[in-house]
């Protein structure tokens, strides 16, 4: 076999490994900020909650509530987007890499 089309195999199984642990530590760290975010808004919610009843402003407070948990949660759901965006680039750069040396991906 030509060494650049081995060089090229070895490239691409490399590609694809790492665009694999990518995927699962990201999951992971989606997993980890997800269940963070709950417990902050669960947390921000409680705290609202007794702000109200104890005379606050329950529309200032319900604006202020919304806009914290909009802000929060949109941007760990655009990170996520993104990063996914990025691990998907990496696993067809590896596809593109096996397939020039002629080995079907994984």
């Amino acid at each position: 076999m030509d060494p650049v089309t081995q060089a090229r195999q070895q490239a691409g199984r490399e590609l694809q490994t790492l665009a694999e642990d990518f995927a699962s530590s990201d999951e992971a760290a989606f997993l980890r900020t997800r269940i963070a975010y709950i417990v902050i808004s669960v947390v921000v919610t409680l705290f609202l909650l007794v702000l109200t009843i104890a005379g606050g402003n329950w529309r200032q407070l319900g604006l202020f509530w919304l806009l914290l948990l909009a802000v929060m949660w949109g941007a760990f759901w655009l990170s996520q987007r993104r990063q996914r965006a990025q691990t998907h680039r990496l696993m067809e750069l590896a596809e593109s890499w096996q397939r020039s040396a002629g080995v079907p991906p994984l």
